[in-house]
């Protein structure tokens, strides 16, 4: 009795370990970010505007394209310096600085445009502007900035404010900026999102260092991906492909799609949950890690292709929108699961007829052996075959449309570091290495996963049948209810986190 209830709470821990981090932490969207940068300068003649916008690989790719209009493959300067002169002009339009409530007007002009070398061959972009809104601030003038520039994009956002023979008597900002201008960003830190300074000036003070001009391109930064993946995705992007280096990228694809399966996300925890309620066996933990695989890269193939052509699609939104349409997808087949479990209890809770159960306590009866018929009774108790009136719970039946709805759900958001090894194998000409990679990370994955259900689907049959009484039975019996309440809770976790993402993203 004492290993059932041990056993019973160490399910409900395991369970809330996994659910947990899955709500709150999906995939890491470091290389979908588009991160910007404003250092104020208050001086006699107005407010400059240091302004960096750096886009990580997946943007910068849809970027390059957008600035290679005649689709030679390769941006010549003229269109590099129309591209940065409109997307300069674009964010002046969406700064606004304010001088004692009164706006002024923001001109732009671009300052450098670079493409530093990023992860699995891709490139990202930093262009660096130089914005200006004429004024005279006077002593104990407020001037306030707001840095409205791709407002749904998500990413790093940072302002800093210094005056220039003017003093800052009051900042919301910094002087300094912690990323060096977007150019360390820091490790671990959460994402700064700061979009606006209000500042009180006044004459007088030590004259500012000059902004910076065109800086030389410099290795992208890693925005946050692990180590192994960055291994990955230099290995992926390896502008010469031998044996070697290529049966090396396919091993460690291998192993990070294993180590991808084992963080966050693509329904362990469903898969958990349904298999312990559902008496589950290797095939159905297979069938749903299969699905959960082909998922992921048919989805990895799916993003890369959209990127490659739709230009004004914002990745990080999809990605979004991936993520709610999964967790939807979780909370209906929690309803589901929780309804028929309900249903089933109810039909199973029908009392026994009056007298059935005094009968079948009753061991005196017949036994007729070989020949020789006789009749008596047992006065001492001993084991024996004989039906019981009080039915046992039959196991949650498996339906394939709930397996495949699991699966599909769990591999739904495609690995963003998959994404940009497949669409730098594709730049480097090797379209079929990427997709090669991105099958095998798909394997490794599934690998994993299977092996987790197989070991969820063996811990629930010991469980099971740890011991034979009235609280087994009881436990048994409800345990498809349980689990399917288990799966809607983290499918409502899921959706509010998502959608409050979306909200985020688009706002």
């Amino acid at each position: 009795m004492t290993r059932l209830r041990w056993g019973s709470a160490l399910l409900l821990v395991t369970l809330g370990v996994l659910s947990a981090p899955a709500a709150a932490a999906a995939h890491p969207l470091g290389n979908f970010t588009t991160n910007q940068y404003a250092g104020l300068r208050v001086a006699a003649d107005g407010v400059d505007i240091d302004y960096v916008l750096d886009l990580a690989e997946l943007p910068a790719y849809q970027a390059q394209h957008d600035i290679d209009t005649d689709r030679d493959g390769t941006p010549g300067q003229a269109e590099r310096d129309r591209y940065a002169a409109a997307t300069c002009t674009a964010a002046g339009v969406a700064t606004t600085v304010t001088v004692d409530g009164s706006s002024r007007a923001v001109t732009a002009s671009p300052v450098a445009l670079t493409f530093p070398a990023g992860a699995g061959g891709l490139s990202t972009l930093r262009l660096q502007c130089l914005l200006h809104a004429d004024a005279r601030p006077a002593d104990g003038s407020h001037v306030d900035v707001q840095a409205n520039y791709l407002p749904e994009r998500i990413g790093w956002r940072e302002v800093t404010a210094v005056g220039d023979r003017y003093t800052l008597t009051r900042s919301s900002v910094p002087a300094a900026s912690v990323t060096a201008r977007l150019t360390d960003y820091p490790q671990g830190a959460a994402p700064s999102d700061v979009r606006s300074a209000a500042l009180t000036v006044r004459p007088g003070g030590p004259p500012a260092a000059e902004f910076p001009g065109e800086e030389p391109a410099a290795a992208g930064q890693s925005r946050g991906a692990d180590r192994l993946t960055q291994w990955f995705t230099g290995i992926a992007g390896h502008r010469e492909l031998t044996w070697g280096i290529g049966i090396l990228a396919v091993l460690i694809a291998f192993v990070l799609g294993g180590a991808h399966a084992v963080a966050p996300g693509h329904g362990k925890t469903i898969m958990a949950a349904y298999l312990l309620g559902a008496h589950g066996r290797l095939s159905q933990a297979l069938s749903v890690a299969v699905t959960v695989a082909v998922t992921h890269t048919a989805g990895v193939l799916a993003l890369g292709l959209v990127l490659s052509t739709s230009l004004q699609l914002a990745p990080e939104e999809l990605y979004a929108w991936l993520r709610v349409a999964s967790a939807v997808l979780v909370v209906a087949v929690g309803a589901h699961l929780l309804r028929h479990a309900l249903t089933r209890m109810r039909a199973h809770s029908t009392p026994d007829k009056p007298g059935v159960l005094a009968h079948a306590a009753s061991h005196g009866h017949s036994h007729e052996h070989h020949h020789h018929p006789h009749t008596h009774a047992h006065p001492h108790p001993h084991p024996h075959p004989h039906p019981h009136p009080h039915p046992h719970p039959a196991p949650e039946p498996f339906r394939v449309r709930n397996l495949l709805a699991m699966g599909f759900a769990g591999g739904l958001s495609p690995s963003p570091s998959a994404v940009v090894v497949l669409l730098g194998a594709a730049a480097l000409g090797r379209a079929w290495y990427g997709v090669l990679l991105v099958l095998t990370y798909g394997i490794g994955l599934a690998a994993v996963l299977t092996g987790v259900g197989l070991a969820l689907a063996r811990w629930g049959e010991r469980l099971r049948s740890v011991h034979e009484g009235r609280l087994a039975n009881l436990f048994a019996h409800r345990m498809p209810a349980l689990s399917a309440a288990a799966i809607l809770a983290v499918g409502i976790g899921m959706t509010t986190f998502s959608v409050a993402a979306l909200l985020t993203s688009t706002t």
